[in-house]
């Protein structure tokens, strides 16, 4: 009986540890499909598609400078920026590296990106775009999915 009670604890402890990996499985899949389309919506100049997986009072950091960004600020900035922008290629030079909070509730993705394409002057005239650049982003699990609360960006 003893025995029994022992491999029945043991097998549910196991189950368990495997469900929390396949929880784990699946929001990795996400965070990294949601880091994909955010790459392809540059591609497709879709602004609102990137703010709307963006928090009020987003965390940005870049320039040695922080500054947190209303949605009307990300949505206006992201607007010019992707307006006067067509990309050619934009594309991940190594697979993400994304890690969790021990709660699962919080995702850390990091990524190193290849850009290039063309931007396009108040003007009209036209001047290659091309960066490489890595990032940390930071993602909080709602009820409505994953939403970006802060990033750090680095430009070469």
């Amino acid at each position: 009986m003893r025995r029994s009670v022992s491999t029945v604890a043991f097998c549910a402890v196991l189950c368990l540890a495997c469900q929390a990996e396949a929880d784990l499985e699946t929001r990795r899949t996400e965070v990294l499909a949601l880091h994909d389309a955010l790459i392809q919506a540059h591609i497709d100049r879709n602004p609102s598609f990137i703010t709307e997986r963006m928090a009020d009072g987003y965390l940005s950091v870049r320039d040695g400078s922080v500054q947190a960004l209303s949605w009307a600020e990300i949505e206006q900035g992201y607007a010019e920026y992707l307006g006067g922008a067509s990309f050619s290629e934009y594309i991940n030079l190594q697979e993400p590296i994304i890690r969790f909070s021990r709660d699962g509730s919080l995702a850390m993705l990091i990524a190193q990106v290849r850009a290039a394409g063309m931007f396009e002057l108040d003007d009209g005239s036209e001047q290659p775009l091309e960066f490489s650049a890595a990032s940390m982003a930071i993602y909080e699990r709602r009820a409505d999915g994953w939403v970006r609360i802060a990033d750090a960006v680095t430009f070469q």
